[in-house]
């Protein structure tokens, strides 16, 4: 039989005391979250303005990711969330379920401490219109490739203006540039990383076809809109090539793939 010294068993009870209020430490804080719509107080907008009708809010990404929504104008709470650092989106979304406002132009990261509810404000700014462009090209009435040395086609530049000729943005791209795969069909999406196609703005895309050395080949196509798409909106055109000579195709709005 084995027998503890009575110092001893006084000294565990007490490592074993002093151990329990760690382990019984709060592990989780909360986030409540308001949303301003427009990028200062004094000009920020009402949900109607923006048709927003939903306000939704991620904490974090993947498989840990949390999400809340509410209605446009009420607070949002995170409850029982892990302390740390945590990534911040917030959309709000409009009746068709277009993201017309995020706080994507300044990414945000709040702390979220143990025991205690973070006040926090995400001040949301107009998301941008995006610009899907595809391109078919036809040599004696056939599709053909890029690489082909009957096509004369090799970039397109595509350019947004506003309704009194401004140029919102440009990119160009190569006639063999691989398609976006999310997207399909065909279709490269112009990068706007500086957010600088506004969709309340919008009212021309030209798509300036090239050849090798960098001359533009006639026409160019152009893409008229009837009205601004709005924030958020999406585009697909599609521009045609017979024999290096190109155009555009559809009809405003041009929101249909």
């Amino acid at each position: 039989m084995h027998r503890i010294h009575p110092l001893r068993l006084a000294l565990g009870l007490s490592a074993l005391l002093a151990a329990l209020p760690a382990c019984n430490q709060e592990t989780s804080g909360g986030l409540a979250l308001t949303v301003q719509l427009g990028p200062s107080e004094a000009d920020a907008a009402t949900c109607s303005q923006f048709g927003v009708e939903t306000i939704r809010a991620t904490l974090g990404a993947g498989a840990d990711a949390l999400t809340e929504e509410v209605p446009c104008g009420d607070e949002i709470l995170f409850s029982d969330v892990t302390v740390g650092r945590w990534d911040l989106v917030v959309e709000a979304v409009d009746g068709e379920g277009f993201v017309v406002m995020d706080n994507g132009a300044e990414p945000e990261r709040v702390e979220v401490v143990a025991g205690s509810v973070l006040e926090h404000t995400s001040e949301l700014t107009a998301t941008p219109a995006k610009v899907y462009v595809r391109w078919q090209v036809n040599i004696g009435g056939f599709p053909s490739q890029c690489d082909d040395p009957a096509v004369e086609t090799k970039t397109f530049t595509v350019e947004a203006w506003d309704d009194i000729g401004t140029l919102l943005h440009g990119h160009t791209f190569e006639c063999d540039e691989p398609a976006d795969p999310e997207v399909g069909s065909g279709y490269h999406l112009v990068p706007d990383p500086d957010r600088l196609i506004r969709g309340n703005l919008l009212r021309e895309v030209s798509v300036t076809v090239a050849d090798d050395a960098g001359d533009p080949l006639p026409p160019t196509p152009r893409f008229m809109l009837d009205a601004p798409p709005g924030p958020g909106r999406i585009l697909y055109l599609t521009v045609l090539c017979d024999d290096n000579a190109c155009q555009s195709t559809g009809t405003p709005p041009f929101d249909q793939k």
